[in-house]
């Protein structure tokens, strides 16, 4: 039976200022009792307030100071509280991406600079550079001994997708390439999902050779069955899989045929090449 807020001493906080501080305090003390499952509360207990973070560029940095610290931190329960807080933050680029939708913008942003943002959308565009610049810096980051290095990185690119359907992100796509090449399992797999958001977000514009090289040469390397299929499934979205590369790979008798064939069967990808639509955003 799962212990109740009271018995870990930790209220559920009404304000998002109290939590936080209930946060850094916890994050503080790496011999608490029960903190593996303290932190795991003081990280929920922050979800209601991720609206409210998304419209105040202050309560932004706080919470990516707090996800810092957490990265930081040591102790039991400090990878859990690290990823629920990047997940924290990348609902929180969500939200701000919503602003954009709903203010019906037709363009990119760059980053860093985001040079022609309305004036109306300055609060959510601030707070998605801020949190982009956290997550870019998630790939520089080391620590000795650090077994959620990879899980960090895949958290990273995943606020990088999220993201791109608004910034457009140069430094995003060398560094998911990066990935593909070194072949860790969890970065890839952040690689690959941050692939498919920027693809989906340019709504069917043609992906550079270079990335259906990288992308081809990624699933027929690696053995890690989840990804290559990721992998293989953003070539045929991308119109990339035709003809003889087709062929190739499903004469091979790899796990790639079934994926090759399924895509035959829906109808998303013929010998002659080419894709009816790729998905749209839902």
């Amino acid at each position: 039976m799962s212990r109740r807020p009271e018995d870990l001493h930790l209220t559920t906080r009404r304000k998002f200022e109290p939590a936080i501080a209930d946060l850094r305090r916890i994050l503080a003390a790496p011999d608490m009792d029960d903190r593996d499952m303290v932190l795991h509360h003081a990280t929920w207990n922050l979800y209601p307030f991720m609206d409210e973070v998304a419209r105040d560029a202050q309560k932004a940095r706080t919470l990516i100071d707090v996800t810092r610290a957490a990265r930081e931190a040591s102790g039991p329960g400090r990878d859990g509280a690290e990823e629920e807080l990047m997940k924290r933050l990348d609902h929180v680029v969500h939200n701000c991406g919503d602003a954009f939708d709903a203010a019906g913008l037709d363009q990119f942003l760059v980053f860093p600079d985001c040079a022609g943002c309305p004036a109306d959308l300055e609060t959510p565009c601030t707070i998605m550079r801020d949190i982009c610049t956290y997550a870019l810096d998630c790939f520089t980051y080391t620590r000795p001994r650090d077994q959620f290095a990879g899980l960090r990185r895949a958290g990273a690119f995943q606020i990088l997708g999220s993201a791109g359907w608004v910034l457009d992100i140069p430094s995003a796509m060398p560094l998911a390439l990066a990935a593909l090449k070194r072949d860790r399992r969890l970065e890839a797999r952040g690689a690959i999902g941050f692939l498919d958001e920027y693809f989906r977000a340019r709504e069917g514009g043609p992906a550079a050779d270079e990335i259906d090289k990288q992308l081809l040469a990624f699933a027929e390397r690696t053995d890690n069955r989840s990804n290559a299929a990721g992998a293989l499934n953003l070539l045929v979205e991308a119109g990339a899989i035709a003809g003889r590369t087709y062929g190739r790979l499903t004469g091979k008798g790899t796990l790639l045929n079934s994926c090759c064939a399924k895509a035959l069967r829906e109808g998303r990808v013929s010998y002659g090449g080419g894709l009816d639509s790729r998905p749209q955003r839902s």
